[in-house]
């Protein structure tokens, strides 16, 4: 584990200046000029937040950071999964095809050999003893877009099997309750506003609509549909993504509170699929963009 390395929601990215990636949260230095810097996305803050400028950020804002990049990369252990080992192939994004032991590791241990040097004790033991017991790296899908293959082929095989992934992710979420008022992304209108007060999972229509998209977007990448055919199923399907990563935002501000009511605490038990879900999408999304550029 090294704070120096990409992770799913951590990419490098250019700051400073007029450069395009910086964002209000980012202060940078007056005469430092342009710079890549490692940078943590999520739903809430798509366009990044400089890890060194994590300092700066509120308490809440660092919570928040650094428990989606948590739940976005480690899941509880379990000795019976495995996964590859590193390698060193052309197109296998750094993994091999051999299974390894997991390693189980403490939420402490991985909070602070990330954060250390840029966030309070305080906050990570706070976040800590939220996450008791043991963990382990999640390996599939791979670890980030920042190791993005490069042959058209590969891009495919990577999509695929991402794809794969997302329909289980997706399968595994459960639905609003039938009763509930249909003003979601089958009802025409968008997302909720990021800040609501009551964070809701997609309706059983929407749930059905997503997971056929992403089926006609599988078969379109294993038939070889052009790639430009493949982005256009795929922006059908971007919509209910962003309402699932607006849902996750709700939820985790929610649990960091000091008291949440039933409802929300019965949904926070699916936050961490839903951020892993929003996460694997985002690195879809990116694939997709490549694969049209092969086109």
């Amino acid at each position: 584990m090294s704070t120096n390395r990409p992770s799913r929601g951590k990419v490098k990215r250019k700051f400073g200046g007029t450069v395009l990636n910086s964002s209000p949260l980012n202060t940078v230095t007056p005469g430092s000029g342009p710079h890549d810097e490692w940078a943590y996305l999520s739903s809430r803050y798509p366009a990044g937040i400089m890890r060194g400028s994590l300092p700066q950020q509120s308490d809440a804002t660092q919570r928040f950071t650094a428990e989606w990049w948590f739940l976005a990369n480690f899941e509880p252990f379990d000795r019976a999964k495995g996964g590859p080992y590193f390698g060193f192939d052309k197109d296998s994004v750094g993994f091999g095809q051999a299974p390894f032991a997991p390693v189980p590791l403490r939420a402490s241990t991985i909070l602070n050999a990330e954060f250390a040097d840029v966030m309070d004790n305080a906050i990570l033991d706070g976040l800590a003893a939220r996450h008791p017991g043991e963990w382990m790296h999640i390996t599939n899908p791979p670890v980030s877009f920042q190791n993005t293959p490069q042959t058209e082929e590969a891009i495919r095989q990577d999509i695929s099997r991402r794809l794969e992934v997302l329909e289980r992710q997706i399968q595994s979420l459960p639905t609003q309750p039938e009763d509930a008022d249909r003003h979601g992304i089958g009802g025409n209108h968008p997302p909720s506003d990021i800040d609501t007060p009551s964070p809701r999972l997609l309706l059983k229509a929407d749930k059905a609509e997503a997971l056929a998209l992403i089926s006609e977007c599988r078969s379109d990448i294993a038939d070889g549909a052009p790639a430009r055919e493949v982005s256009k199923v795929w922006e059908k399907l971007k919509p209910y993504l962003t309402a699932l990563g607006i849902l996750a935002v709700g939820l985790l501000e929610e649990a960091l509170k000091t008291a949440v009511d039933q409802i929300v605490s019965d949904l926070i038990q699916h936050l961490p699929n839903i951020i892993q879900a929003y996460e694997n999408g985002a690195t879809i999304s990116q694939l997709i963009q490549t694969l049209v550029g092969h086109g």
